[in-house]
């Protein structure tokens, strides 16, 4: 008897496994009201906003309710081979699609007449005749970031934007699309940004703008080993290229009756037709010193040492790139959201800002050789105003440059500076340079908590009155100074203020012609009361008090 019990209680058990197990089939509705149907699809939520798969799925869903989150857990939905659609939207708002593998469709995701949604860290691979994603029929403002989306087959796309605007496509991987595009955008399909995705080994063309697709902007995109790196067309007008890498394709850039794109500071490197341009008028750099794109096919020179091409680089008969740069792009971001651009012949890596007081007072980077014979490399690097102030000293492996021009140009808000060096090279420092130590009084301009250059310090607009120590003769009387200190001070508008430190003069922006990072800085219009005298004193206003209180008492007596 007990081992029949145990025998039934084990096939219970397995069947139980079984049925945890198994995969929903038919499709599946998220309804309008917060229901699933049917009830027993593989889909839980607690509170109509969170639905989360809790296994595989055989079939399509559909989403017919707003404001929500459908969680796939890493769980697979799965189609039959080249038809259906694995999550359909068609007239939603602000739903998360997330963490699922969508597979074996013609379409992973439709999205139809849906705006603000978002589509993240999503798996969707060998969608046959169609699309990895598809925004159709007015779906804009939506996010598409962090998706893998791999081997579309037979004349489909791994991300396609139709008659769609003010979308972002952003950090996704699009590889392996046989026959098919990486990302295109079709048919009045404007404002959209298309950045930092890696796109590569697409029989088609990395990215495509196509009839009448306006304003988008596209950068930051590695795009490789595809039929055309960047292709426009059909009247996308006004659109902007810039920053993308595009390496290792039959074409680089196609423009076909496509005028008034700005293409620039972009890396065209090893295509075996760089650019093909018909048709078509548009600029293709953006101006001195700032500069033009990389082609690795340019061989001119660059006698001035300017990090610029002598010559331009020939785009078509009627178009060219007046300043090539002789070496790849680079930018490189800051906490504070500035950028910091590197045009090089060497690899460059590990680029780190050190601060003293908030302020950028050292740049260092790494650099390399990009290929084994390289024995010169140089840097074109150009430093906002408000990131480092001017004056600079660079040092490779510590040593001076073999050639340096610390003033290419300047626009009255970015320097550039140019130097050279012998590989192999390790490490490069740029110093910010202050003029002297300086000491003198003065008198606070305004009240106000200024955030150029200091973010973070705290900052008044200080007139020079009386300057005390200032053996670089540098600072003079009634000039208007920025002042930064560490610590916060009661300073406000009229206070008289004495100041000790590093200074820095300079003919920088909104009138300021100084920069003065404190060292020392009493505040003596209104006297701090020193710390340690404030125990001792109360004690004895305390005792005070207390003896005062006994003689009133005594002479009531």
């Amino acid at each position: 008897m007990l081992l029949m019990l145990l025998a039934l209680l084990v096939g219970t058990l397995n069947l139980a496994s079984r049925v945890e197990k198994a995969e929903a089939s038919g499709t599946i509705y998220i309804r309008a009201d917060g229901s699933i149907d049917p009830p027993d699809a593989p889909i839980s939520t607690a509170d109509n906003v969170t639905y989360t798969f809790v296994g595989n799925i055989s079939d399509s869903i559909v989403v017919e309710r707003d404001n929500i989150v459908v969680d796939g857990a890493g769980y697979t939905v799965q189609g039959t081979g080249s038809s259906g659609t694995g999550l359909g939207l068609s007239g939603r708002s602000y739903v998360t699609l997330k963490n699922m593998r969508i597979t074996a469709f013609r379409q992973g995701v439709l999205l139809h007449e849906s705006s603000s949604n978002l589509l993240c860290g999503n798996n969707i691979t060998a969608n046959n005749d169609g699309y990895g994603i598809w925004l159709y029929s007015s779906s804009n403002n939506n996010s598409v970031s962090g998706n893998n989306i791999t081997t579309s087959n037979n004349d489909g796309y791994g991300i396609i934007l139709d008659s769609s605007s003010g979308n972002s496509v952003s950090g996704n991987n699009i590889t392996a699309n046989n026959d098919a595009d990486g990302i295109l955008l079709y048919s009045s399909s404007n404002s959209n940004s298309i950045c930092r995705n890696n796109i590569a080994a697409n029989d088609g063309t990395g990215v495509t703008l196509q009839e009448h697709s306006n304003n988008n902007t596209v950068c930051k995109n590695d795009i490789a080993n595809s039929d055309y790196g960047i292709a426009l067309s059909y009247s996308s007008n006004s659109n902007f290229i810039c920053e993308n890498n595009v390496a290792g394709n039959r074409r680089g850039i196609l423009l076909y009756r496509a005028s008034s794109n700005r293409v620039y500071h972009n890396d065209f490197v090893a295509n075996i037709e760089q650019v093909d341009s018909q048709q078509s008028v548009n600029v293709w750099d953006d101006g001195y010193p700032s500069g033009g794109n990389f082609w690795s096919d340019y061989n001119g020179t660059d006698a001035n040492h300017d990090g610029i091409g002598d010559t331009p680089y020939i785009t078509d008969a009627n178009d060219a790139d007046r300043y090539p740069l002789m070496g790849m792009f680079q930018s490189f971001s800051t906490s504070s959201g500035k950028h910091l651009t590197v045009v090089s012949n060497s690899t460059i890596e590990d680029v780190d800002f050190y601060s003293k007081y908030s302020i950028v007072e050292k740049i260092k980077m790494h650099v390399s050789n990009m290929t084994v014979n390289q024995t010169c490399g140089f840097c074109l690097v150009c430093i906002p105003h408000d990131l480092m102030l001017e004056g600079y000293n660079v040092t490779i492996d510590g040593t001076t440059p073999l050639y340096s021009d610390y003033v290419v140009y300047d626009n009255s808000t970015h320097r550039w500076i140019y130097f050279t060096y012998q590989h192999p090279a390790k490490e490069i420092i740029i110093k910010l340079v202050y003029n002297n130590e300086a000491k003198f009084k003065g008198r606070v301009m305004s009240n106000e908590w200024h955030s150029f250059l200091c973010y973070g310090a705290y900052m008044r607009h200080v007139k020079v009155d009386e300057i005390l120590y200032d053996p670089s003769g540098l600072l003079m009387p009634n000039d208007t100074v920025t002042i930064a200190y560490e610590y916060p001070k009661n300073w406000t508008t009229g206070d008289e203020v004495e100041c000790y430190g590093m200074y820095y003069k300079y003919g920088g922006p909104r009138g300021y012609i100084g920069f003065f990072v404190c060292k020392w800085s009493p505040y003596y219009a209104i006297p701090e009361f020193p710390s340690f005298l404030i125990l001792p004193l109360f004690f004895t206003a305390t005792l005070l008090a207390v003896i005062a209180y006994k003689r009133k008492q005594a002479d009531r007596r």
